[in-house]
């Protein structure tokens, strides 16, 4: 079975627990980037930018995010699409919350010297794949509070960042360890930015093709609560 079509992300896998279905009528085909090529500027990112970015609304911790970048000296921007409900709460001294296009965010995204993808824990399903998945395209270091969803995709301090969701120190450490170390912070984007042809749109539409004519997929039978 080629990579892409193995049994169930690993968040997603519990899903089965939920409508009471098997385990083998579920293929994980992963989530693509959102980037036209035209989309994707020339040349490469020049690192340490000075600030951190995060953005996106869905299953996102800003609380844990807020705490943990109070006590850094560099600006946080967050583009959210409706800020006022962000601002209503104690905002660091050092974060600016704001909204913005789909081009802003990519350029927000791009410029940053760390993207971090803040989210829940506990949740049943996985969020921020786009997110993620674009940062690491456009050669950004990457953290994501979901070890469990964003595993399919990151390799923990090699492409990208895992950590465990609402850990305010852990995720203020890798922050900084990122700001502090150009070499790191670099080894980092380029093996990130390998997502741009990995997950790449036509790539992985290309993958719902080839198993919908599979095999695999046409042997299936039509299973309901576990039932054949």
């Amino acid at each position: 079975m080629d990579p892409c079509h193995r049994l169930c992300a690993t968040r997603e896998i519990h899903i089965q627990l939920v409508f009471w279905l098997r385990p083998d009528r579920f293929v994980f085909i992963p989530y693509h980037t959102t980037l036209a090529a035209h989309k994707i500027p020339n040349g490469e990112v020049e690192p340490g930018s000075p600030y951190v970015f995060a953005g996106g609304t869905s299953q996102r911790d800003y609380e844990t995010f807020f705490r943990a970048v109070a006590a850094l000296s560099i600006r946080v921007i967050v583009a959210v699409p409706e800020p006022q409900h962000l601002r209503t709460k104690t905002l660091p001294s050092n974060v600016e919350v704001l909204s913005t296009d789909h081009k802003g965010f990519l350029q927000l995204t791009r410029g940053a010297a760390v993207n971090v993808i803040p989210l829940t824990a506990g949740p049943i399903r996985s969020a921020g794949q786009q997110s993620f998945l674009n940062a690491m395209a456009l050669g950004t270091v990457t953290v994501v509070t979901d070890p469990d969803g964003a595993g399919d995709y990151i390799q923990n301090w090699r492409n990208g960042v895992l950590l465990p969701a609402g850990d305010v120190d852990a995720l203020r450490t890798a922050i900084k360890d990122i700001l502090e170390d150009p070499e790191l912070a670099n080894q980092i984007r380029a093996k990130a930015r390998r997502a741009r042809e990995s997950y790449a749109t036509e790539r992985i539409l290309n993958h719902y093709v080839e198993f919908l004519k599979s095999k695999a997929f046409t042997d299936l039978k039509c299973t309901e609560y576990g039932t054949d």
